[in-house]
């Protein structure tokens, strides 16, 4: 194995992210083995098995070969560069965030690896529950996505736009997702073999201008195209206020209410907290699907 350590450039705490991989029921790309998250990144245009350990104050990194380009392909999927010190000096000085968020300060943000991947995903996620969508998100990848095998385990790299544009129809319907949304995964492939979406190109856009541009694509609304934003970028400039989970956490949490809230007022209870009312609300899904969703087994 090859390893190399990574070093933070802020407060950085694996075990809660460790805490929140473990809800997943059905893991397609982020796997928790013991203390360590294993992912198949694409470094240098080919999957490889990248084993994240935290050591000390930093990460050790861990690989069965070495590829050119590994430090900043898992410095940008693990988020290292992520300043979220102003946020976290809100978080001490409010009452009730401190209060609600004290189990998550220093929660690392992970990336996904490229936009193409974040696109994918959360198309998939479209009007479906979180559980469902991850079975759906884990058919897809086992379908269509290029395996590596390590230690008695196979895993899994996201697949590329060419994977996904040739995929036989049964690899799509097998997501279990609607129609309507195999096409567009297929469409948004296909537009990036075409050269109409350039990945490179877009990632590097302001979140504003990204957001801008995504919604722009018919099958692409609000929420979607900010779940891509926070998910490509690690940057959360905003609210989902039509996230059916999002309104019952705000209830939950806020009001000490039960249930769905209407969006709108959803947007005004998270107001008062101005630039960082998206990080507000992605700090609300955390937790609660850390209160709300056991450990899989």
């Amino acid at each position: 194995m090859k390893r190399f350590f990574l070093k933070p450039e802020y407060p950085y705490d694996a075990s809660i992210l460790l805490a929140f991989l473990r809800r997943f029921a059905a893991p397609s790309l982020n796997y928790v083995i013991s203390d360590q998250i294993w992912r198949v990144l694409h470094i240098a245009n080919q999957p490889v098995l990248v084993i994240v350990e935290a050591e000390g104050d930093g990460l050790r990194v861990s690989m069965p070969k070495y590829v050119d380009g590994a430090e900043e392909a898992a410095a940008h999927w693990l988020g290292l560069d992520a300043n979220l010190s102003d946020f976290y000096a809100l978080i001490a000085r409010d009452a009730a965030l401190s209060t609600l968020f004290s189990g998550l300060v220093d929660l690392p943000l992970l990336r996904t690896e490229d936009l193409f991947e974040a696109l994918i995903c959360v198309i998939i996620e479209q009007h479906i529950s979180w559980v469902a969508a991850q079975g759906a998100q884990q058919r897809l990848i086992h379908a269509t996505g290029t395996t590596i095998a390590h230690e008695g385990r196979t895993l899994y790299a996201m697949p590329t736009p060419e994977q996904i544009a040739n995929a036989p129809e049964e690899a799509l319907t097998a997501t279990k997702i609607t129609f309507k949304r195999q096409a567009l995964i297929r469409e948004m492939a296909q537009r990036v073999l075409n050269g109409d979406i350039d990945l490179q190109a877009w990632q590097q856009l302001a979140p504003e201008d990204l957001y801008a541009t995504l919604i722009q694509i018919k099958g692409i609304g609000h929420w979607t195209a900010a779940v891509v934003v926070a998910r490509a970028t690690g940057q959360y400039p905003y609210v989902l206020h039509n996230d059916v989970a999002l309104q019952a956490a705000v209830n939950h949490y806020f009001l000490g209410g039960k249930g769905r809230i209407p969006g709108q007022l959803l947007i005004d209870t998270l107001a008062p907290y101005g630039e960082f009312a998206g990080l507000v609300a992605h700090f609300t899904i955390i937790k609660w699907v850390l209160d709300m969703y056991p450990v899989a087994t």
